[in-house]
Order: structure tokens, then sequence, then C-alpha cells
């Protein structure tokens, strides 16, 4: 997941309340890394449609 989103798609600065470094995919979906104390993971958000 690392790279299939962080190499292309547009990074679009901190998500305000946690800081997870946030990028967007030219269809308009967001991708939010995220670290916390019991591991790493990616929190995505799809949109179904144009945008």
């Amino acid at each position: 997941m690392d790279r299939y989103i962080a190499g292309p798609f547009r990074y679009t600065g901190p998500r305000p309340g946690d800081g997870a470094k946030t990028y967007k995919s030219p269809a308009g979906n967001v991708y939010a890394r995220e670290f916390a104390p019991s591991g790493t993971h990616w929190d995505i958000t799809y949109f179904n449609g144009d945008r």
C-alpha cells in the first residue's frame, strides 16, 4: 500500500486532529497514513461518482 499510495498520489498535508499524512488520488479518493502505538495503518476514503 505504501508504494501504491505515496508514490503516485499527491501529498496534501497533515490531517487536522491526529496529524496523519494525507494523500489524494486524481479520482478524489483520500488516503491517510496513521502511526499509532499499536501499529501503523491506512485510512482510505473512496468516492463513488464524479468529483
